[in-house]
């Protein structure tokens, strides 16, 4: 019996171990739903911040698009703008050239000379000479294409003065002492004063 008793406490102990097993089963069978659930959550989440990622990522995309076409749409400016300057330096140094030979052409006294008849002509001719005046004049030029009044030209303070020249014998650079005959409102007729 005592055989009995101790098959009896062995077959118990063996119930309430496989009991405890059973329960511990049960316990991991309710327990793995639930992890499943979270899981199932997390996957969720995850799902949903990586669909915000992409979105995001997509954002970015069109932003970097869009900036680069800007960008690209701004060096095409600043090169369309290199060029225009680039033109106009060429321009500049065209300009520069021209100045260059035009003031090699005339000589610093014929600039001179013009630049005083400019001023003289914004003056009355009576405000520098009279009829009567004796000056020193010096010929800048000469016109002896119409027979009948022959002409040395010179300049007193700017204003343009024809100098009878019935010999035609006066050359460019001549120095000469004239009476002014004639006032006009921006010029002066002078006769030769024989010396």
């Amino acid at each position: 019996m005592a055989s009995s008793a101790s098959n009896g406490g062995t077959h118990a102990h063996h119930i309430r171990s496989n009991l405890d097993g059973l329960e511990d089963l049960f316990t991991f069978l309710v327990a793995v739903p639930e992890a499943l659930e979270d899981q199932n959550a997390r996957i969720e989440g995850l799902d949903e911040r990586i669909e915000e990622g992409l979105e995001t990522v997509e954002d970015l995309e069109r932003a970097y698009e869009s900036l680069l076409a800007n960008l690209q749409e701004a060096e095409a400016e600043l090169d369309e703008q290199q060029a225009e300057v680039e033109a106009l330096r060429e321009e500049v140094d065209g300009l520069r050239d021209d100045l260059d030979a035009l003031r090699g052409l005339f000589s610093g006294r014929v600039l001179d000379k013009e630049d005083a008849h400019v001023n003289a002509q914004k003056r009355d001719a009576t405000d520098i000479v009279d009829v009567g005046d004796t000056r020193t004049v010096v010929v800048d030029d000469t016109n002896y294409d119409d027979p009948r009044d022959p002409t040395a030209i010179a300049r007193i303070e700017g204003l343009v003065t024809f100098v009878a020249a019935p010999e035609k014998d006066l050359t460019e650079g001549d120095e000469v002492e004239v009476r002014i005959s004639d006032v006009g409102e921006n010029h002066a007729h002078a006769v030769r004063i024989e010396g």
